[in-house]
Order: C-alpha cells, then structure tokens, then sequence
C-alpha cells in the first residue's frame, strides 16, 4: 500500500527539519489538517486560521453500508489495513479492551439496513467500469488498478501496472461494502465523507453501478444480510463511542453525542513527542501507529506552525493547504507543480477519436494563471459542474462547498480583484461585424475549430465562441490572442501575427489592436451573435462528417456503455458495440447527436438521429465450433476486445479474441444498392474447424480465403470449414 501524500510531505520535511522548512510554510500545516488533529486540539481564536479541522464520516446508517467483520479489523487496528491511517487506534489488546470494541461493532452494524439492486458482476458491466475508473479521473487520485493493455484492448501497451506515486491508495478494502451501498456513495460522496475531500464524479446510475461492481471485483464485497447483534451489546456500544471521543471525528445522523475536550494545539505546541497519541510511551488513549518515528517528530514541528506561523496573506495560505488537501494537482499543474504523471498520461483519452486537440483533447488544463484567465462567475460554474472540456474523457468533478471560495483566492494569487477586467473596448456596427467575418471560414476558421451555440465545429471541438466573453477576462485574451503558444504550450492554437503583423490584410487594413477589438465586440455580444460565416443553420450538436469516415466513443442505446459510431461520407452509418463484439445499428442521415455526450457533464446514452436501416435481432454473429441446437446469444465473458486501427481508407477495424481465437472485423457502407461490405478474419483456427455465419436477409454468399463452404441456405446459417489457421469471409448485406 502506497503512503498518503501528506506522509511523503511530511518525510521529505523531515530530512531538513521544521526550522528550515520555515514555520508559515503551508506544506508543514497540511499534515495536521490531513490527520485531523484540529478535530480533537482545537486552534484557539489566535490561530484559527492556521489549520482546518477534517471532520470524518458520517457513520449514519454505517451498519447498512458495510460489513461488521470489517469494522472489527478497521476499528481494532487501523495500521494493519492502512499505512499512515487517519483512523488512530482506540482499543489495546486486554479483554476489557476487546469487549469495549466488539460493542462498538455491535452498535455500529445495528444502524441502517442493507440495500439491493446493483448489477450483477457481468463481464460488460466490469468492462464499462474497468474504464471508467481509469479513464474519469479515479486513478488519478488511487492509482491504477489494471495494466493500460488490459483497460484500453491494445496489446502494444504495458502489460504491467505503472509505477507512480500514489496520493490515496485504497487500503485493505475485503469485505466491507455492500454493492448497492458503495454504488450510491460513488455516485454522491459528500453524503457520507463530510470533507468533501471525495468529489462528485456526476456518476449515471448505470456508471455508479459498473464502477462499484468493478471495484468489488478487486476487493470482494461483503457478505449478503447483515450479522445479527446484540442489543445489550449495542448500548454499551454507544456509550463507549462517546466516552473514547469518536464524536470529535464523526457524527451519526442527528444523534447528539457529549463534546469532547482535549487540550488545545497551541498548549501542544512545542512539547516532545507533540502529544501522548503520538508517543511510544504508555498511554490508553487514542494511539496513531506511524510506520516511522520521523513522522511522530514532524508532527511535533507541524504542531509548532499550527499555533504560531504568521503568513504574509492567511487567505493565499489557506488556499495552498485546500489544493494540497484536495489534491487539485493530480490532474491540474498549479504555479508549475503537479499534473497528470506520465506514468498515468497513457489512460487519458478524448471522447471524440477524431478530434485533433493533441494535448489538449486529453489532459485537464494547467491553472498557472486561471485566476486571471477565467472571469470569477465562470470559475465558480465549473467547480460546481459547469463542463467547459466535454471531449475530455477525464471529468471534472463538482466539489461543493470546500472549494466555493477558489474562484476568489485564485483570482487574487494572481494578482486580480475578484471579478474585475480591463475596460473592454468601444463597440460599433463595424467593429461587430468585422469580427464576425474574422470568425469565419474566409478568414480566421475559427468555426473549424470552435463550436458556435449549438452548432458543432466543422472540425476539432473546441469551446464555443458564443460564451468567451462570459468566461474569459478581456485582460487575459487580448495578451493570449498575440501569442497562444506562451499562454499554453503545446495547444492547436495558432498564432494571427507574422513578425509582429497581422496575418489578415484586411479589416482595418491589418491594425492588428483594432481587429482583435473587434473580435472581442464580436464576443460581447453572447447570446445575440450573428452566425459566423461557414456555420450551417439549423443544427444541433451533431457531428459532421467530412472527407473521411469519423469515430466516436459514447453511451449509445444500442450499443451499450462501449459504444463506438463510425460515420461515413456516404451518410450511412453504424454504432458496434464493444462489449459483445458485434454491429448493432445501422442509419442514414445526419451522424450522431453528440448532446449527451457533450451538453452538462456527459455520459448520457444516445440513439440515432436518422432513419435506422438495419438493427441486430440479437444472437451471436458467427459460432465457432460445435452449433448449439439453438441459435446462442453472445456471451461478454468470451469476448476480449483488442481496440482498434483506422485503416489508409478512414474506417475502423476492431480486433477482438474469442477464445483463443483471434478475430478482425471491418464494416464499410456502400451504396447503389445500399448495403455493407462486412469482412471477418480469423487468426489461429486449427484446420476442419466449423464456422457458421448467422443467417442475414440480403446477405450475399461469402467469398472465402483458407476455408470452404460447406452448407448454406435462405434463413439458415452458413456452415464453413477452416482449410488453414487463417480465414478470411467476406460478403455483402443488402439494407
């Protein structure tokens, strides 16, 4: 098991001792917070501001939620499932110290009753969650669970776990949740973890059910029903919550509980050891089982700081120890620390395969200077769930209260008052209407890049034109438009200047001040802009299709969680479903209506917009071997999807094993008649297998390579022999 952050924070200090990491160090502070030793020594009015206090669960109904073998091992010895737990140990090993413990179980299992109705433990369901965790932020924070060619189907990849640092590895996890109940926690954490440490991940039912079978898969969930107990047992179980201090961490529902009094930080202050609890004497209390006598003296100088540091702004100090607690730099690089590990960078993907965003399309943004970039309403909107990156498969999850202040502090860390801007510039007819030429597709292309209201870019998904002026700071645009790549190294921006002149001859016969003051005019006007030129009217957000096929990962109602849409040029266009391996759906029309995937935060199913030419009737596409005496579904626990490659024509093959069988299966749309050019390769086929081909209306008769036909006919399936490991069918379907 991986340390927390703050335990590596506190060894690295260690080495160079209180006194040089300076007492307003806000890193010195954190571990106080982390351990939650302000819950129990509470900061007096002179030093309130110094350290937060980090209340913990809710046990409320914890007896429903997880299992009593569980709270008997967590409770009894935190350290033997956690290193550097936050939970002290409250129980020695005397058998009045065991029995005070088991009617603390008792009590603690006797609130709330388990709840059903997760999903089973499906090969799909563990798929879908498998890459939600990897690929929404999870790992981020927890570390990977499995290896990047087991979660992404690609065999090129590392078959091993990364090696990263990891924040918050899970600890010993067997046994204690119930499926329904972590599936409800993952949807809404804050319920439970009053920290608000644990964010929203704005999870679907369906999410928060794949996820939390997935996770129990690792850790095994706890037993069905609950153990009985004692209600004797449980009373005295109360009583000795409230007599050991528990209620200083946690609180149960409304239930009023006695206060607790400890001594208070800055009477610790300064003291060997810091405190009894941290002590390697005798003592009956409350006891934290370090992995390393270091970290029983840092606290000691952390204590120091907690009551005496003075920093030069308390509110920028608070700031810091809020991003180091919340761990904002997993994803984020703030002031040039954290971001994403490299080791991690390789599950991070865009929903949008086609999307050309490079770095931007799959890493969280830096927040170097987002306090100066971002108007103060609009930062506030995104911390609780306004979604600015929707092609990001990492999400950016909603925090609540702990953060409402952020987009104040970042504001004024970099050097801006809360929502002020430079004065932005006069506008006019002229200047609006130049910078909506500017805009368009005889100028500038910005709409290619960028979405227009509910029209979708022509080309990469960049954010809506339609809103900058809501989110950004004219300060911070009329420095970035000169020159993107300073601002943002590595974004698909490019830069409008050539040796300091603009690369537009005209408006304003190039003045390059007056044509970006015109953009801006252009901006300011949100709701009310004109269309850009080379935006078509009437469109929603769907996606369009150009030259050459487009790929789209989503939720799709045929195709599952692990839905992929290919659209064509031709206007024909299908949704496979990875899962199973097979096509589900096939349209014409417009491509696909990408609002659920994009509009809010995302992951919502969506279906397709067209006329539905053909859709699977269900059954298993081909059989290998012995025919069952009725035609079998397609069982996801065969099923191992490789990924996929576009090939030199822009379509997709997708690769998958059945078995030890490899298969790669293509699927092009043709028209005149309309119909499929659909071709299966099989890899590692013994000679005189049997292959049979679902039966298909319209189907023509395949043309073989490396195998014969052996039986076939209108409404049944085709038989085929294997004359050589590889096989090669291909054949055409009328729609």
């Amino acid at each position: 098991m991986g340390l927390h952050a703050a335990t590596v924070i506190l060894l690295l200090t260690t080495a160079q001792g209180p006194a040089s990491a300076g007492l307003d160090a806000p890193e010195l502070r954190v571990p106080i917070e982390h351990w939650g030793c302000a819950n129990c020594h509470r900061p007096d009015e002179t030093n309130a501001h110094l350290v937060d206090p980090r209340p913990g669960p809710d046990l409320d109904g914890i007896g429903g939620r997880v299992s009593a073998d569980w709270l008997r091992r967590w409770i009894g010895r935190p350290a033997d499932l956690r290193a550097a737990p936050t939970m002290p140990r409250l129980f020695g090993d005397s058998t009045e110290e065991r029995a005070d413990l088991e009617a603390v179980v008792h009590w603690l299992a006797s609130l709330g009753e388990p709840a059903g109705g997760v999903a089973a433990e499906e090969e799909a369901a563990l798929a879908s969650g498998r890459e939600l965790y990897h690929q929404v932020g999870c790992v981020n924070c927890h570390g990977a669970l499995d290896a990047p060619a087991v979660v992404l189907g690609d065999e090129l990849l590392p078959r091993e776990l990364p090696e990263t640092f990891v924040f918050s590895a899970f600890s010993d996890l067997s046994g204690k949740w119930r499926p329904a109940a972590l599936a409800a926690f993952l949807r809404d954490p804050g319920v439970v973890h009053r920290d608000g440490r644990m964010p929203r991940m704005e999870l679907s039912d369906f999410e928060s059910d794949a996820l939390a079978n997935y996770l129990l898969s690792k850790w095994g969930a706890a037993p069905a029903g609950r153990e009985p107990t004692d209600d004797a047992l449980a009373a005295r179980g109360r009583e000795v919550f409230s007599e050991r201090g528990c209620q200083a961490c946690h609180v149960v529902g409304g239930l009023e509980l006695p206060a607790f009094e400890a001594p208070s930080i800055a009477s610790l202050a300064g003291k060997d050891g810091a405190a009894a609890c941290l002590s390697s004497g005798e003592w009956d209390g409350p006891r934290y089982d370090f992995p390393a006598p270091a970290l029983a003296r840092m606290f000691a100088g952390g204590l120091v700081a907690a009551a005496r540091a003075k920093p030069a702004d308390p509110r920028l100090d608070f700031l810091e120890r809020r991003i180091q607690r919340l761990n904002c730099r997993a994803c984020h690089e703030i002031a040039g620390q954290g971001g994403i590990p490299d080791a991690l960078r390789v599950y991070c993907g865009s929903l949008d395969e086609s999307a050309d965003l490079g770095d931007e399309g799959r890493f969280p943004p830096h927040l170097n200077d987002a306090g100066a970039k971002l108007t103060t309403s609009w930062f506030a909107e995104v911390l609780q769930g306004g979604r600015a990156r929707p092609y990001l498969a990492t999400r950016m999850p909603t925090y609540g209260e702990v953060v409402e202040d952020f987009p104040e502090l970042f504001a004024r860390r970099d050097g801006v008052e809360p929502g002020s801007d430079d004065p932005w510039p006069v506008s006019s007819d002229e200047a609006v209407l130049a910078g909506r030429e500017l805009m368009g597709m005889q100028a500038g292309a910005c709409v290619s890049c960028h979405s227009f209201k509910d029209y979708p870019a022509t080309g990469t998904p960049g954010p809506d034109m339609a809103v900058f002026a809501e989110r950004l700071r004219y300060a911070w645009w009329k420095k970035y438009i000169r020159d993107p790549a300073a601002k943002k190294p590595g974004t698909r921006m490019p830069s409008f200047l050539n040796e300091g002149e603009s690369v537009w001859p005209q408006p304003f016969d190039g003045d390059f001040e007056r044509q970006t003051d015109a953009m801006w005019s252009y901006f300011a006007l949100g709701e009310a802009m004109p269309t850009p030129p080379g935006v078509e009217r009437g469109k929603s957000l769907v996606l369009e299709v150009g030259e050459r096929p487009r790929v789209f990962r989503t939720f799709l109602e045929s195709a599952g969680s692990r839905g992929i849409a290919v659209g064509t040029p031709l206007g024909i266009h299908y949704a496979w479903d990875a899962a199973l391996a097979r096509l589900t759906e096939v349209w014409q029309g417009e491509f696909l209506d990408a609002s659920g995937a994009w509009a809010g935060r995302g992951g919502n199913s969506r279906g397709a917009p067209g006329e539905v030419l053909w859709a699977d009737a269900g059954g298993a596409p081909f059989v290998i071997g012995k025919l069952p005496a009725s035609w079998p579904a397609r069982d996801a626990k065969e099923v191992e999807f490789l990924g996929y490659r576009i090939e030199d024509d822009g379509y997709p093959r997708f690769g998958y094993r059945i078995g030890r069988i490899r298969v790669e299966e293509s699927i092009q749309p043709m028209l005149a008649p309309t119909r499929l050019l659909q071709q299966l390769e099989f890899e590692g086929l013994t000679p005189g297998t049997l292959i049979w081909l679902r039966s298909e209306p319209g189907a023509s008769d395949p043309r073989l390579e490396g195998a014969v036909t052996r039986r076939s006919g209108a409404g049944s399936p085709t038989e085929l022999w294997a004359t050589s490991p590889r096989v090669v069918v291909t054949r055409e379907v009328e729609l």
